[in-house]
Parts: C-alpha cells; sequence; structure tokens
C-alpha cells in the first residue's frame, strides 16, 4: 500500500499549481506528505475536512485545498 500512496501522492504534486500534498487518515495521522505540505497540519487539515463534510453529509469526502495571496 505504501508503494501506491506514494505514487498518488507524487501524481498529485506534480499537477499545475499544486505545491504541496498531504495524505491523512480520519483520526488526523499523516500517512504522507510532498512538497510544501507538513506532516504537522495533518489533525487541523482532517479537523477541516470533518467540518466541510458536515455541510453535504451524503456526497463524497472533501478534498481540501488551501490557497493564500503568496501560495
Amino acid at each position: 500500500m505504501e508503494e501506491s500512496l506514494d505514487k498518488c501522492l507524487e501524481e498529485i504534486h506534480q499537477l499545475p499549481n499544486v505545491i504541496g500534498v498531504l495524505y491523512a487518515d480520519k483520526h488526523g495521522l499523516c500517512l504522507g506528505a510532498k512538497g510544501s505540505a507538513s506532516n504537522q497540519s495533518a489533525g487541523v487539515i482532517t479537523a477541516i475536512a470533518d467540518q466541510a463534510a458536515k455541510l453535504e453529509p451524503n456526497s463524497k469526502p472533501p478534498v481540501v485545498v488551501l490557497e493564500s495571496d503568496s501560495k
């Protein structure tokens, strides 16, 4: 599984305008990170995704995309 996860993270990281990718489980444990994504952010990002999922409870789990003026 680790090899396929690394491949998936690398493919996403290679997409245009992607500078970092983080993959975490539902408890906030970081399972992988590429680029400028910090594994220390996994818990916070998981909490954001959990709250976003409550907006449309019958949909697929959300993908969290963070943007700023500089990145």
